[in-house]
């Protein structure tokens, strides 16, 4: 397990580390999805909503939304596709973090004895969502990361 405290800003840093190089996704965003703007983004888009932290004796867990999401035709004729690939999406970002990456970047490189996923990922589909002609899928799990709660480090005088 990791011998240093892993901040949310580090676990923010993965997210974009593997929405950057995924070779399909052209935006990742994170925040309200509600902030983003539709009409610059380039689809398929990713994008992570921070739904909670929880932290318990020796664990910090983050409860995530996951959305990957792609424009549908208007006549609706691609939409089994969009379906498909956004699934798709998701299941690559949770490979990662469950099983780590090593590329021929050496700029990419994840640890997964860092991170620990959910076992179970429960994955909904939507259509017509966010004003636009999107569909894909919403996907909900948790990453825990390991927490000393040592007072020592605490930057008290």
């Amino acid at each position: 397990m990791a011998t240093s405290v892993i901040t949310y800003n580090q676990i923010l840093a993965v997210w974009k580390q593997i929405a950057d190089n995924h070779q399909q996704v052209k935006t990742f965003t994170h925040g309200d999805i509600f902030e983003v703007d539709a009409n610059t983004v380039v689809f398929p888009q990713v994008h992570l909503i921070t739904e909670q932290a929880s932290i318990s004796k020796h664990e910090l867990t983050y409860s995530f939304k996951l959305i990957a999401m792609d424009l549908v035709e208007p006549d609706e004729s691609n939409e089994d596709e969009v379906l498909s690939d956004c699934l798709q999406y998701i299941q690559d970002f949770i490979a990662v973090w469950k099983n780590g990456v090593t590329s021929a970047s050496p700029s990419f490189t994840i640890d997964s004895q860092d991170y620990r996923i959910s076992e179970n990922v429960s994955c909904n589909p939507f259509t017509e969502r966010f004003d636009t002609r999107v569909s894909g899928w919403v996907g909900d799990f948790s990453i825990s990361v390991d927490y000393s709660a040592n007072a020592c480090v605490v930057p008290i005088d």
